[in-house]
């Protein structure tokens, strides 16, 4: 590598700044990820009836061998990036500024909750850490309507990440506003439409980001 591109390598690397998060939920977390396999797509049997199949949320949540929830870096970058379009710069929006400089650096995000071998099902205002949320939503294509069934973690859940960014494109008062923003307006994972997902920022500490 050149001395030129050696300069500029640590110029970047110097303007790189990492903010540990801390967010708490103030609204329900649903989990409805559509993970892929070879059966994707594929004729399967189903439980339950056609529009009510009490089996979905088994294909949908994300969880590990202990049965610890968790999020995808997906999940807060899309968060953070649609969250960037109520800070503006000029006559503009920060999203595209957003998209282009930030980085999620954990592989996955763990929520404190973990998936009981037999949750219940029922509505949201159930006393329960984690249970199956059932909805019913209209089914355009039959005007008829449909049974969901999703995993969800009730109000309170918590969980931290990381973000690395370029502070000549994003300041850090910028990247907290966004953060505050993405909680109040925006949300996680499904149901953001309809008021699910939302939270609190309860730490935000920004450094320079060590390589």
């Amino acid at each position: 590598m050149s001395k030129l591109a050696l300069q500029e390598n640590s110029v970047a690397i110097g303007n790189q700044l990492k903010a540990e998060i801390l967010i708490q939920g103030t609204r329900p977390l649903l989990w409805n990820h559509l993970q892929p396999s070879e059966s994707f797509g594929k004729r399967q049997e189903r439980g339950g009836t056609p529009g009510n199949d009490p089996t979905e949320w088994q294909r949908n949540v994300l969880i590990t061998e202990d049965r610890q929830l968790y999020l995808l870096p997906t999940h807060i970058f899309g968060c953070f990036r649609d969250a960037a379009k109520y800070t503006k710069r000029g006559r503009s929006s920060l999203m595209s500024q957003m998209a282009s400089t930030l980085q999620v650096q954990d592989r996955r995000i763990y929520i404190d909750r973990y998936l009981p071998e037999e949750p219940i099902r029922a509505s949201e205002d159930i006393e329960q850490e984690v249970y199956i949320f059932m909805s019913v939503v209209k089914n355009i294509a039959t005007r008829g309507h449909n049974i969901r069934y999703r995993v969800a973690a009730a109000a309170g859940w918590r969980c931290s990440f990381i973000l690395l960014w370029d502070k000549t494109i994003i300041s850090r008062q910028e990247m907290e506003t966004v953060a505050i923003d993405a909680g109040k307006l925006v949300g996680l994972a499904d149901g953001r439409s309809i008021g699910y997902g939302r939270f609190e920022v309860l730490n935000f500490c920004v450094q320079n980001a060590v390589t």
